[in-house]
């Protein structure tokens, strides 16, 4: 199959072609959604995406472990969601909230990291 052109953007929301694989990101985006979060694509520069969600007073955070969320979904190894608060600039100094343990499927690993962001803002907020 030829490789997407479309957007990371797109490729998150928009209705998938019969033939096109999703990219690992869909999922979570679709699952943090239906449990009332709202994450928005972030471009970190290159070829790197991460989905933040907004916080009072930070953002989480969240990506693969090589700050992407484009790959395709078969290649998923692992979610990582870390709370970075606003007064780090540098975003160096980030709050780990999910780490995946890197031998689950995409969906049982998204899963967990969605409960785990979930369950986190929960507790503060």
């Amino acid at each position: 199959m030829p490789q997407s052109t479309r957007s990371v953007e797109s490729a998150l929301i928009d209705e998938l072609a019969a033939d096109e694989q999703p990219i690992a990101g869909r999922l979570l985006y679709f699952m943090l959604r239906a449990n009332g979060l709202a994450p928005e694509p972030f471009h970190v520069g290159g070829r790197h995406w991460a989905l933040i969600i907004n916080t009072p007073g930070g953002q989480i955070w969240i990506t693969d472990i090589n700050s992407h969320i484009a790959h395709p979904a078969v290649e998923h190894t692992a979610w990582q969601a870390t709370y970075i608060a606003d007064t780090d600039e540098t975003r160096e100094f980030g709050h780990s909230i999910y780490t995946g343990p890197g031998n689950l499927t995409h969906t049982r690993d998204t899963a967990a990291c969605v409960e785990a962001a979930f369950t986190w803002m929960a507790a503060r907020w």
